[in-house]
């Protein structure tokens, strides 16, 4: 709970501390480093806000509902009743779920402001994403059967376990739609794009504003100090009822 406490502290820290830039300022820093140290030394932090569109590669296709977007998730989760004893020697059954399938697509796109465009790169999973499938089919038939949902296709895990059944989710980022990013700008490969930043931090895509962002983050922190608050309570209630209780 301290952990995540901290984690969340941590990235209100980074929305708040870097200023938001647009398209046209962070190319015109990447042509100052350029002229000044040489192409593909450029590394900066930065916030971008806008509208995300297509790059020059166009639209992509999901696999399950073949929905044209920018970016998409797949997930396949397997449900299914696991047996195990008790201490006491009785056989049980419990549901469980695995995921076994969870997929997303890494094409890059662009971000547009009124300055300009930049290319972005997925390197993470996009934050509030549309869902455009949730579906939940019972126990399809026998272990290794091939399925099929639109262009997305899978064998059957050859588990030992009775299965229930699968649930097939997924995600999609369309075009025209306004997007927040945290990242790193980068023209180390050529062109300038922005990324996953160096060092631990994730780079950050969300269909959120940055203000919600923090709120929601500053939600979590409270949150996790609450319960680590009331778990240390409980910690010392126990220790007094050991020496108390007979």
């Amino acid at each position: 709970m301290y952990w995540k406490s901290r984690q969340a502290t941590g990235q209100v820290g980074r929305l708040v501390g870097t200023e938001t830039s647009r398209a046209a300022d962070v190319h015109e820093l990447a042509r100052a480093a350029s002229d000044a140290a040489g192409p593909g030394a450029f590394s900066h932090r930065v916030e971008l806000k806008g509208t995300a569109v297509p790059g020059p590669r166009g639209l992509l296709t999901s696999e399950i509902t073949d929905t044209e977007c920018l970016w998409y998730r797949h997930k396949v989760t397997h449900h299914y009743q696991e047996s195990y004893r008790t201490k006491e020697g009785d056989r049980r059954t419990r549901r469980k779920e695995e995921v076994v399938v969870d997929s997303s697509s890494k094409q890059s796109f662009l971000l547009r402001d009124d300055s300009g465009e930049i290319t972005l790169v997925p390197t993470a999973r996009v934050n509030g994403p549309r869902k455009v499938a949730s579906e939940f089919r019972q126990d399809e038939g026998a272990r290794g059967t091939k399925v099929q949902l639109g262009r997305f296709s899978m064998t059957l895990p050859t588990s030992g376990d009775r299965t229930i059944g699968y649930e097939y989710e997924e995600w999609v980022l369309l075009p025209d739609t306004r997007i927040f990013v945290s990242g790193e700008a980068f023209d180390d490969r050529g062109d300038l794009e922005v990324r996953g930043p160096q060092g631990p931090d994730k780079m950050l895509i969300s269909t959120r504003s940055e203000e919600e962002l923090v709120e929601h983050h500053r939600g979590e922190t409270t949150k996790a100090r609450v319960l680590a608050g009331l778990a240390a309570v409980a910690a010392v209630v126990l220790v007094v009822l050991a020496f108390v209780l007979p």
